[in-house]
């Protein structure tokens, strides 16, 4: 994220317009530089164990709060089949909506980024 920045294409086509095709390159390649580096000093000084441990807090914290995506298998001693079928009828439903949550908020998120770049584009000229 570091260099993510100068690998934007509008920016190396306004920079190509306004400052020529060698400083687009040069930018180019200073972001895999920055990309290279910051990879390498991750590398070196991040420790596996903190990685692992992340990973873990991250696993705990999505199972806690209900975003559990792995199958569960039946619990012993459930009733009949038919039981077991409107367990999975229910599970599927509420599957059905969070993915409807889930595309309601990026419809959101894409009106109001749309609606703010417009009020930068008209409030800045």
């Amino acid at each position: 994220m570091f260099a993510s920045t100068n690998l934007v294409i509008e920016l190396g086509a306004v920079l190509w317009v306004l400052m020529g095709w060698q400083f687009v390159l040069a930018e180019i390649f200073g972001a895999l530089v920055l990309i290279m580096l910051m990879w390498l000093l991750i590398r070196l000084f991040l420790p596996k164990t903190l990685e692992a441990q992340i990973r873990q807090r991250a696993a705990n914290q999505t199972h806690e709060n209900g975003h559990c995506h792995h199958e569960h298998p039946p619990s012993p001693g459930s009733g009949a089949a038919g039981e077991h079928e409107h367990e999975l009828a229910t599970a599927s439903s509420s599957i059905g909506e969070h993915e409807e949550r889930k595309w309601t908020r990026v419809a959101h998120a894409f009106v109001t980024d749309w609606s703010m770049l417009w009020k930068e584009i008209l409030g800045g000229f």
